[in-house]
């Protein structure tokens, strides 16, 4: 998966959740402190928005940015009962992947961590 990849993707989860929220591309803009022109083109995949913004716009729809990055992938089930259950889905995910896509993922999980650990 490529940058734009991820950033269509992206785009795209944000104006499905949105839409389904019945909320107005002015209206998110203004609870995430955006411009709208500026939302309209993360929701295009024209910009790669900062983690702030990520996080700004997950707020101001009301959901967790983790949210943001649940495209489409496969479902695997999460087995309770065995102790590493959530590593193994992970692994699972994460296979077949190329390198580029794998650094990708990683850069993002330190982010998330980063970010986490600030609070």
């Amino acid at each position: 998966m490529n940058n734009s990849n991820i950033s269509k993707l992206l785009g795209d989860k944000i104006r499905e959740i949105r839409k389904s929220k019945n909320l107005s591309q002015e209206h998110v803009a203004y609870l995430a402190s955006l411009s709208p022109a500026h939302l309209g083109q993360i929701e295009r995949g024209n910009k790669k928005p900062t983690i702030e913004t990520i996080n700004k716009i997950a707020e101001a729809l009301d959901i967790t940015v983790i949210d943001l990055f649940s495209f489409d992938m496969p479902q695997i089930e999460l087995c309770a009962t065995k102790p590493h259950g959530n590593l193994e889905t992970i692994n699972l995910l994460l296979k077949g992947m190329d390198e580029q896509s794998l650094a990708e993922v990683l850069k993002s999980i330190k982010a998330m961590i980063a970010f986490k650990n600030m609070k």
